[in-house]
């Protein structure tokens, strides 16, 4: 997959020498963190269960996202389970789905 034109709000970071783009999309019941590689090839998906928008919560309903932030070191530990869990950036295919509960990856597609 090429990049997109547009890429506001997309942050650089490099993963064993690979330059990749990624961007988090907060939900109020769930969150999607996306991965694009800088070459073409296949977008990482992931599914934050666990991490919800704070701005999105109902008045005296609290969030307890896990982990607190989503940082370029948690961005770079995602990035080594996918690698390891199957994900092929270097390949043009349909994107990788995973689901993050509980810091644990699970694979959604291969």
């Amino acid at each position: 997959m090429a990049l997109p034109k547009k890429l506001k709000g997309y942050r650089k970071i490099s993963h064993q020498g690979q330059a990749y783009r990624w961007i988090l999309l907060p939900g109020a019941r769930q969150s999607i963190l996306k991965v694009i590689p800088e070459t073409a090839g296949q977008t990482l998906q992931v599914t934050l269960t666990d991490w919800t928008d704070p701005w999105l919560q109902s008045p005296g309903e609290g969030t307890r996202n896990q982990p607190l932030q989503i940082t370029p070191g948690v961005v770079g530990s995602i990035l080594q389970q996918a690698l390891q869990g199957g994900w092929q950036p270097q390949q043009p295919q349909a994107p990788f789905q995973l689901s993050y509960t509980q810091q644990q990856l699970m694979a959604l597609s291969k």
